[in-house]
């Protein structure tokens, strides 16, 4: 079981640029394998994230849709309770692109596609690094102040 949870909160300086600050949650539970073999029962990890992102949007106001461009970098917390708790930081780049289909002037839902660098690096008895590389699917609602 997993849930992520991502907000946006940004400024736009110029027409179709957006820049601010993301912050992330995301909890999982499960097993954990080691090499295939079942190393613990149900296990779960905590993690706190938060970082810059940087958004354009490349089609003008007046249209019903806009392609877009996202990036972020990451950086948090990581808690991961097996035997004892271990503890650890983590970052996240990502960069993906999409369309937004708008509702009305100030809400819209995006759909991206893109890749994601995940860094984990947990110290404690059960210590280790983990460096994921994959490709994402983002489906996100957008609320703006102003249509861009």
């Amino acid at each position: 079981t997993s849930i992520d949870i991502k907000a946006s909160i940004g400024y736009s300086p110029i027409d179709k640029f957006v820049v601010g600050l993301r912050p992330a949650f995301s909890y999982s539970k499960g097993h954990t394998f080691v090499n295939g073999i079942l190393a613990s029962d149900i296990a779960s990890t905590t993690q706190f994230l938060i970082g810059p992102y940087a958004r354009y949007y490349f089609l003008g106001k007046e249209k019903q849709f806009n392609i877009l461009t996202d990036v972020s970098y990451l950086l948090g917390t990581n808690s991961y309770p097996i035997g004892t708790k271990g503890k650890g930081l983590l970052s996240e780049i990502s960069i993906a692109s999409g369309a937004e289909l708008f509702f009305n002037s100030s809400v819209g839902i995006d759909f991206l596609v893109g890749y994601k660098i995940k860094n984990e690096d947990i110290k404690g008895s059960t210590g280790y690094t983990d460096k994921k590389n994959g490709f994402q699917i983002g489906i996100g609602f957008q609320i703006h102040l102003q249509k861009l």
